[in-house]
């Protein structure tokens, strides 16, 4: 199956990265995406993980491009699911909401975790209606005597 096939090639990536081949890592990203373009293979949640292949792998100016073809994938997911009534998205499309919402973070996070300003304020304006807040920091009440 396909997504075994994509599974199994993210997983040999994440070994090369531990085992610093990171040149291996990028050659095997660029045959991932090769074999697996957007436009036969819509990018989503899954891709992320690759796309954590190449960043980690030194490889952010690959990446990039794919990364803004998820944004924009991920954008009309998160468009969609805005689209439904609560009950319907509750009922047939949290799990895949979740993923999305998710990935917009991911994809946050890569960025920032570059120094890519540009894409970071890009995504940010992007997603930020879609990503809840971060719930305030507890607070610690006084002890009572």
């Amino acid at each position: 199956s396909v997504q075994s096939m994509q599974f199994m090639m993210v997983r040999t990536g994440e070994a090369l990265n531990r085992e610093g081949k990171q040149e291996q890592a990028v050659a095997l990203g660029d045959q991932y995406f090769e074999a697996f373009p957007n436009f036969n293979f819509p990018y989503d949640y899954q891709t992320a993980y690759m796309l954590d292949v190449y960043i980690r792998a030194g490889a952010y100016e690959k990446a990039k491009p794919h990364l803004d073809i998820l944004a924009n994938n991920i954008l009309d997911e998160l468009e969609f699911y805005g689209s439904l009534s609560p009950q319907v998205l509750q009922s047939s499309y949290a799990q895949q909401q979740r993923y999305a919402q998710t990935t917009a973070s991911s994809l946050l996070s890569f960025a920032q975790q570059a120094d890519d300003q540009e894409s970071l304020q890009r995504y940010q304006a992007l997603f930020g209606s879609y990503l809840a807040p971060a719930p305030p920091a507890p607070t610690q009440q006084p002890l009572k005597d």
